[in-house]
């Protein structure tokens, strides 16, 4: 068919994709809803995200592969990319764009010295990096005043909803604890909400 569209699931391997072919991946509010590939008659381009956030769509496309971005240490600031984007396989035009560095080869958290002020990530101030271990953990929780926590992951089995009874307190401050691997490493980065 010279014009087609296919509603795919969003866990479309990037492997099956025709050439030729555009594949998207749409998120309304932070949660991946779908993905699309365009037939040849009507793609524009090679991948796009696009994010429906507050009402506005906004849509990031690239022509080409971007391939991988650079992986440093955590530092100021830790950005979580949107879903549609790291389905697309957009994270390194994201991380170009922000001038933000991976913190591990294989985890889709970014990394830079500033906030972000963009739909494709969400950003938080990072206060403190350390070596996963709930007792250190909730150690700094308490001597922070820190009682509720909201329990980010990625590349971890840890289980939130469990690590967040584990860390919950009396303090009447507020967190949010990222557990992760920074170069191939258990670690925690402690944040602002």
């Amino acid at each position: 068919m010279p014009r087609s569209v296919v509603k795919v699931a969003p866990g479309l391997d990037h492997d099956r994709v025709p050439a030729g072919v555009e594949a998207e991946w749409v998120s309304v509010g932070g949660s991946i809803v779908e993905a699309l590939l365009w037939g040849r008659g009507l793609s524009s381009t090679w991948r796009r995200a696009t994010v429906v956030r507050s009402g506005q769509v906004h849509e990031l496309a690239v022509d080409a592969d971007p391939g991988r971005a650079p992986v440093a240490a955590p530092r100021g600031w830790l950005h979580e990319p949107d879903p549609a984007v790291i389905r697309s396989g957009l994270v390194a035009t994201v991380a170009e764009r922000l001038g933000a560095t991976l913190v591990d080869g294989q985890i889709a958290y970014l990394t830079s010295d500033a906030p972000a002020d963009s739909p494709w990530v969400s950003s938080y101030r990072v206060t403190d990096v350390l070596p996963f271990s709930v007792k250190r953990l909730k150690a700094l929780l308490r001597e922070r005043g820190i009682g509720r926590v909201v329990v980010k992951k990625r590349g971890s089995a840890v289980e939130p909803e469990a690590l967040v009874k584990q860390l919950r307190g009396k303090g009447e401050g507020r967190a949010v604890v990222v557990v992760t691997r920074v170069a191939d490493v258990p670690t925690v980065l402690l944040c602002e909400p």
